[in-house]
């Protein structure tokens, strides 16, 4: 929980603005259903949610208590306001394509309910209605030239006006960005020549979820690949049914949620500063070269160019410090966004496990069921077997002690009837001997057919790990391609700067080779200098020959103010 909601909560207990949860005799009004739209684009799935959604509205009344307030409204029963006035929901967090559509992971500790339970209803400030109907994200998308927006989705049969600037709107190749809050732009202009996007996805339990743009075309018109992966049950808002029910157990849940998304805010805020202070460290280089160069400009004498010199070193050098932070800075953040693509991978595969599980506990239970009903008929028939050898042992003695006169003739009949009852029982044993026969095949059949099945779903297993695989592979292939092409341009800007300044230090020669012949054609020839000036002359030009090339370009510099004037002082003297 950050600072910024304790704050909210405490100040909402002082000013009495907080009302406590409902009391066990209160009977909320009955929650209102998804009704499925009549008209778009529906995308049947063969999967369902994993986990169990939220049994009813009254889990929410504790866990949303902290962030803002909930209030009786006449039409629809209790409704939460949050704390901040100013709240957007769908604002702070990303989008996450998964086998639903495009799923809201929010970044805020009470995300998990308000943006995947419930609907929203502007009045000046956004009013959340609670239901316990999941979903990946109950919003409604519009598509302009080039963005992508999106706003809460309206109570089914409620006609609301949500104003432009409620509107969230991105550049559509930025909508999958973690940092997605940091390229949102003014809805003024996009909202008003976009379309809306009506596309659902359907599952094999009729639910319909709200889908989201479509990512064959997000890949052929924006060149953006979004691969979609399973869903994350803890950053959803979907949870197994013993943690909502246990209370200690769903808060335990919570702070391990809670620890994961601080991490993953640490590691990215972490990173922003990071880059913003290489960018002020940037920004103090080029100041720094700026002055360097102002002041090189205004050196008198060799002592101040020689001190320019050496700050100019520890300036280049506190630069390739820089660039080695910088490097390092960026492996972090590839390492970074590995693991998290590992983790999610993890879960994945963990869905996947559990999901195959339920399905063959299933399997067992029907073959359980179908041996059941077999014992059942088998049962029956024994049991009248049993009942018909009673009646007729019954009938014997009654004719018996009836017709004792035809005692011979009854021989003789009870003979036949024995005879009979032999054949009867042969060919009962020998109709349970083909049922018993017959179910043990059908028992055959059905473990042949869970087999193949079983094998068919790890042959895709591993199909889909190989794509996955190759496709590993060619983001590699093309990340190195990048970044030799880039060590190449930065080779060939580097070679060209050296031409340059190559080209520089020769015309500074010359220019410098011009100066120091003028003074010694304007004197006479006959006149003859002192010998320790003649020396002196010489030995200037070959000082500055010496003297390493100035940076920044190599620049013409213009000979000190002070030789100037002496060299005129020269010129009159010989005149």
């Amino acid at each position: 929980m950050s600072t910024t909601h304790l704050v909210a909560a405490a100040l909402a207990l002082v000013t009495g603005q907080y009302e406590p949860p409902p009391q066990p005799t209160y009977v909320p009004p009955p929650a209102p259903v998804y009704a499925p739209p009549q008209s778009g684009i529906f995308v049947d799935i063969d999967l369902v949610p994993p986990a169990y959604s939220a049994p009813g509205v009254d889990v929410f009344y504790d866990a949303l208590a902290p962030y803002g307030r909930w209030k009786r409204d006449p039409i629809y029963g209790r409704v939460w306001i949050p704390s901040n006035p100013n709240y957007q929901p769908y604002h702070d967090g990303y989008w996450l394509a998964t086998d639903y559509g495009f799923t809201w992971v929010s970044n805020e500790p009470f995300g998990w309910a308000v943006c995947h339970y419930g609907r929203w209803l502007w009045r000046g400030r956004w009013v959340w209605i609670p239901n316990n109907v999941w979903g990946p994200a109950w919003v409604q998308w519009r598509e302009a030239d080039g963005y992508l927006g999106w706003a809460p989705l309206p109570p089914d049969g409620v006609q609301v006006v949500i104003p432009e600037k409620r509107w969230r709107f991105v550049p559509a190749p930025y909508v999958t960005r973690v940092d997605v809050v940091q390229v949102y732009v003014s809805p003024r202009t996009v909202y008003r020549r976009s379309h809306p996007l009506w596309r659902y996805t359907r599952t094999p339990r009729g639910e319909v979820f709200v889908a989201g743009p479509d990512p064959d075309h997000l890949r052929s018109r924006y060149d953006l690949y979004v691969t979609p992966t399973a869903l994350p049950p803890r950053l959803s808002g979907r949870y197994h049914e013993d943690a909502w029910h246990d209370r200690r157990l769903r808060e335990q849940r919570w702070r391990e949620e809670q620890a994961e998304w601080r991490h993953q805010r640490d590691e990215q805020l972490r990173y922003q500063s990071e880059q913003r202070r290489l960018q002020e460290e940037q920004r103090r280089y080029e100041a720094r070269q700026q002055q360097f160069e102002e002041q090189q400009r205004r050196a008198r004498n060799e002592a101040d160019r020689r001190r320019l010199e050496e700050q100019q070193r520890s300036i280049e050098e506190q630069q390739r410090r820089l660039e080695q932070q910088r490097r390092a800075q960026e492996e972090q953040q590839r390492r970074f966004v590995e693991e998290q693509r590992r983790l999610q991978e993890q879960q994945r595969r963990q869905i996947e496990e559990q999901r195959r599980l339920q399905e063959q506990q299933r399997q067992q239970q029907a073959v359980q069921e179908q041996q059941r009903r077999v014992q059942e008929a088998q049962r029956q028939a024994e049991e009248q077997r049993r009942l018909e050898e009673q009646r007729r042992a019954q009938e014997q003695q009654r004719q018996q002690q009836q017709a004792q006169q035809e005692q011979q003739r009854r021989a003789q009949e009870q003979q036949r009837q024995a005879e009979e009852q032999r054949r009867l029982q042969e060919q009962q044993r020998q109709q349970q001997e083909q049922q018993r026969q017959q179910a043990q095949q059908e028992q055959q059949r059905q473990q042949q057919a869970q087999q193949e099945q079983q094998r068919r779903v790890q042959e895709q297993q591993r199909q889909q790990q190989a794509v996955q695989e190759q496709q590993r592979r060619v983001q590699e292939a093309q990340r190195q391609a990048e970044e030799q092409r880039r060590l190449e341009e930065q080779r060939r800007a580097q070679e060209q700067q050296r031409q340059q300044q190559a080209v520089q230090e020769q015309q500074r020669r010359a220019r410098e080779q011009q100066r120091q012949q003028q003074p010694q054609q304007a004197q006479p020839r006959g006149q003859e200098q002192p010998k320790q000036q003649v020396q002196d002359q010489r030995r200037k030009p070959e000082e500055q020959r010496r003297a390493p090339p100035p940076p920044g370009g190599g620049q013409s510099q213009q000979p000190p103010r002070g030789q100037e004037k002496d060299k005129e002082k020269e010129k009159g003297n010989d005149r």
